[in-house]
């Protein structure tokens, strides 16, 4: 019987905390988020707006994870901080010794400790950035998603897809 109606069930639950709890079924994707979009409220140009979503499973255009690498900022970052602690620690350093001529090797050995303090620092100020990337009726919305989220949201743009496909051959 092709005309039968099918009835609705949960296929699967992304939930990422506060930042996002979506519910596919066989026929809809519904559910909160926070998403990205442009404006003045984070660092890079963009702010957080919880959003919700209840749309049709023929709605959804595209679904992708999005993976933003800071690997030169990270670099730079390190270098930059690195640098200035160890300026900043070489004035101070001598102060602790009796004889600053004496232990001059020690006291670079010191200002070397500081500076890879202060590339660590700056090394992990810049972590790679990670995104659920969705397209709802030719609107992209970005859900900021952390690394460790990422097999977990890959699983479900699996079974999205895979429910996309089930419902437009429906």
């Amino acid at each position: 019987m092709p005309n039968q109606k099918v009835p609705e069930r949960t296929i699967a639950v992304l939930n990422l905390g506060r930042r996002c709890l979506l519910t596919l079924t066989n026929k809809h994707l519904r559910g909160q988020m926070l998403r990205l979009v442009d404006g003045h409220g984070l660092a890079d140009g963009r702010t957080l707006i919880k959003d919700q979503v209840d749309i049709l499973l023929s709605g959804i255009a595209g679904y992708t994870i999005e993976h933003k690498n800071n690997f030169f900022k990270r670099v730079v970052s390190a270098i930059i901080t690195g640098v200035a602690f160890f300026f900043i620690a070489k004035p101070f350093i001598p102060c602790f010794f009796d004889s600053p001529g004496k232990d001059a090797g020690l006291i670079f050995g010191i200002n070397i400790a500081f500076a890879a303090i202060g590339a660590i620092l700056g090394w992990l100020c810049y972590p790679d950035r990670y995104a659920f990337s969705i397209n709802i009726m030719g609107s992209y919305t970005l859900i900021p998603i952390v690394r460790s989220q990422s097999p977990v949201v890959q699983d479900f743009i699996t079974k999205l897809q895979n429910a996309k496909i089930a419902y437009e051959e429906m």
